[in-house]
């Protein structure tokens, strides 16, 4: 099984892909597990009890706009998301960085580029 589609982004770095395509194998399941696991922590901790709250909700006050309530269960979930987003970010790098290959090229995590793209921060 090819390994890059694992770690394949469109709008990646050259500088990640660099990293991505020296990872060895466990460094690679080191990595799709930390992503798993953030998966698991939004499910968890932010999309399931959002929705279990709007779905209770939904069924207190159907006749008064329920279904509005409903409606934002995805829009709160991506929001708090978008929040962590920063943190995860900077876990991926320290992980990325930690890597053998990228000590070798003295890759710090605070110069990394992850993305082709710069953001614009005002």
């Amino acid at each position: 099984m090819n390994k890059s589609w694992k770690t394949w982004s469109p709008f990646q770095s050259r500088e990640l892909r660099e990293i991505c395509a020296h990872l060895t194998d466990d460094e690679l399941d080191m990595f799709v597990e930390r992503s798993r696991d953030f998966g698991r922590m939004i499910a968890k901790r932010i999309a399931i009890p959002i929705g279990i709250t709007v779905a209770g909700a939904y069924m207190i006050i159907a006749d008064y706009g329920g279904s509005i309530a409903f409606a934002l269960v995805p829009c709160a979930v991506i929001l708090v998301s978008l929040a962590l987003f920063p943190w995860q970010q900077k876990r991926q790098k320290e992980l990325l960085c930690s890597t053998a290959w990228a000590k070798e090229q003295g890759i710090d995590p605070d110069r990394l580029k992850v993305f082709s793209f710069r953001f614009r921060r005002k």
